[in-house]
């Protein structure tokens, strides 16, 4: 709204001119601009503007699992004795600011034996900021030999709409390559 430029202002009279703030990012945002007129003592005025934009409130996936480092997107299940199971946990968080959209957990790329989902809490879910849910997979090896795999875990995350975890592992026959620490479920 500009009531001011090519106008004549009559003694005791005024105008205005309306500036917007539209910020193309986060940071400091520093401008001016000079006001023109026949004013014989100040011929130019000049108006700083100064404003911070922000980011705005997005949702942010972070996923984790109960293997070290816990936040490098492969669950490593270690030798697992041939015809037993070890389950793992992968953790999904929304670290973001509005609420995070999972889709189906694998569902462009479902798990192949001997790799599987047991549990499933974060499919079609809706989490709040800071709130997490889990999927729990399963390394069943029918024989000896390493074996690997991936699933897929979709979201609204704009910067990340998808992320990948990698699963590994290693079926050994009893008593081979070391110790072997059961998972609760077998």
């Amino acid at each position: 709204n500009d009531t001011c430029s090519g106008q004549t202002i009559a003694p005791a009279t005024s105008c205005t001119l309306d500036v917007v703030f539209q910020p193309a990012g986060a940071g400091a945002f520093v401008e001016s601009f000079d006001i023109p007129s026949n004013d014989a003592a100040d011929p130019t005025v000049t108006v700083s503007l100064s404003g911070s934009g922000t980011s705005l409130a997005t949702p942010e996936i972070l996923v984790e699992d109960d293997t070290p480092p816990t936040d490098d997107r492969l669950v490593a299940f270690g030798n697992v004795t041939e015809s037993t199971t070890r389950d793992r946990t992968i953790t999904v968080t929304n670290i973001g600011g509005l609420d995070l959209l999972i889709g189906t957990v694998g569902g462009a790329n479902a798990l192949a034996a001997p790799f599987s989902v047991q549990s499933d809490n974060c499919s079609a879910q809706t989490l709040a900021p800071t709130a997490s849910c889990t999927v729990t997979v399963r390394y069943a090896p029918p024989a000896t030999g390493a074996a690997s795999d991936s699933v897929d875990i979709p979201s609204n995350d704009p910067a990340e709409p998808s992320v990948t975890v990698s699963l590994t592992g290693t079926g050994i026959t009893e008593g081979e390559g070391g110790v072997e620490t059961p998972s609760p479920s077998g």
